[in-house]
């Protein structure tokens, strides 16, 4: 709730939608997970050309 709270707060306060919606967060267990996370951070640009909703 207090999160949700402090989105709602940071949006109306800066008149935009400023967070990603239906967004999870992950907490990083050990070390197989940082280095997943790690690839998918560094191989997610490479996707953009191919994403309709980021082309509008």
């Amino acid at each position: 709730m207090l999160i949700s709270t402090f989105k709602r707060f940071t949006n109306r306060k800066c008149g935009a939608l400023l967070w990603q919606r239906s967004y999870h967060e992950h907490v990083i267990r050990n070390e197989k997970d940082f280095f997943e996370i790690c690839g998918y951070i560094q191989g997610n640009p490479a996707k953009w050309a191919e994403d309709r909703v980021f082309l509008g």
